[in-house]
């Protein structure tokens, strides 16, 4: 299994293969035969122009929450995110995570129906994003696009929530943004991959009982999950398992279908939501193909690698947490897995070159911004 962990704010970046802490990334590849200028997965693998990558770096995630990219914004967020990207890239690293539309407050474009119609007000969402990358490019760096964010009470509930219970609103934004996107971004070999969703498990509907493995949710219940809904922000609010994983799933199919080599990720909030331990008695991949398929009915619609995340509690990793177990083949996943944030604060009273050296055959990477990490 190979593994990045994005930075904490200092932009660190270390590597790791077999214990031994590399700083600077280039020095981690092995060749392959495979040779292409996008990223890929190969069995277990990142690949890219031949060379198994190390993937490391830092999140950017944002300048301007949610306003950094269209309707005229770049041109104030750019000078910001490209002295982000030097950082990264004057540290070692190849890769940063950059986030999107959170809540839909900025982008995309909707009417007073919750009905998609553009990126944004001055159709400059695609051009900014493009530009992005060939700077990105220009730096020898990765950016994974992280589209949504579940880990925040959204300020622009109805609409941005309607997608996940509207599937006309769903596809509306897939049929105007995001394939549109994706069919322009796709010859730039910067763009890394896709996650659809940052920490979807703080909106979800945790301890609901289901028939179906895929939507049963007890199993979170009192974990932490659903934090950012109580019922007095009304039930459809709360939302069940099965319409995020239809939420993913159906977003997931239309970036494979405009762009087959694209990789697609989710970021989970906690191994408690990926992880295939303990026969789904303490933990459950919900992210699975299995019950993304399941939940949204589209076969193109599955995840190319896992991500999760990491952080202590009360000072403490859980027994699962990855810092704990070390080697991601006890998740039993079958995929990549990354592990897209961490807290280089609040670590245990471990130090990054601990962290990244108690890590076998894993790539790390750490947490971004401080106004992401707890400190």
């Amino acid at each position: 299994m190979y593994t990045y962990i994005f930075l904490a704010s200092t932009v660190l970046v270390c590597v790791v293969k077999a214990q031994i802490s590399i700083s600077k990334y280039p020095a981690a590849f092995q060749k392959q035969p495979l040779s292409s200028p996008f990223l890929k997965v190969v069995g277990e693998k990142f690949v890219k122009d031949g060379q198994t990558i190390f993937l490391a770096g830092s999140n950017v995630p944002w300048h301007w929450y949610g306003y950094d990219f269209g309707n005229g914004n770049y041109v104030g967020s750019k000078p910001h995110l490209m002295n982000y990207l030097d950082r990264v890239k004057n540290a070692g690293g190849n890769t940063v995570r950059m986030w999107l539309h959170m809540d839909g407050r900025a982008t995309p474009k909707f009417n007073n129906w919750g009905l998609v119609i553009d990126t944004d007000n001055t159709q400059r969402l695609i051009p900014d994003l493009i530009d992005f990358l060939n700077e990105a490019r220009t730096r020898n760096l990765l950016v994974f696009i992280v589209l949504w964010n579940g880990a925040a009470v959204p300020t622009t509930e109805t609409k941005y929530i309607d997608l996940f219970w509207d599937d006309t609103k769903l596809q509306s934004y897939i049929d105007k943004v995001l394939s549109p996107m994706v069919q322009s971004l796709k010859t730039i070999t910067s763009l890394g991959g896709w996650e659809i969703m940052n920490e979807p498990e703080g909106f979800v509907y945790e301890g609901k009982t289901h028939s179906s493995t895929c939507f049963d949710t007890n199993l979170l219940k009192n974990t932490g999950a659903g934090q950012f809904w109580t019922p007095s922000h009304g039930t459809k609010l709360w939302i069940p398992m099965q319409n995020l994983q239809k939420f993913i799933n159906w977003q997931t199919d239309a970036i494979h279908n405009e762009d087959p080599k694209a990789l697609v990720t989710v970021g989970a909030w906690s191994e408690l939501s990926l992880a295939n331990m303990f026969s789904d008695k303490y933990t459950k991949n919900y992210y699975s193909d299995c019950c993304l398929v399941q939940a949204g009915g589209r076969s193109n619609g599955k995840l190319d690698f896992y991500q999760v995340h990491t952080y202590t509690h009360n000072g403490k990793y859980n027994l699962m947490a990855p810092f704990k177990v070390l080697n991601a083949a006890v998740y039993n996943l079958g995929k990549p897995l990354v592990i897209g944030e961490f807290s280089a604060k609040l670590s245990e009273w471990q130090s990054i070159t601990n962290k990244c050296n108690g890590l076998t055959a894993e790539v790390s990477l750490g947490h971004g911004r401080g106004s992401l990490v707890t400190t």
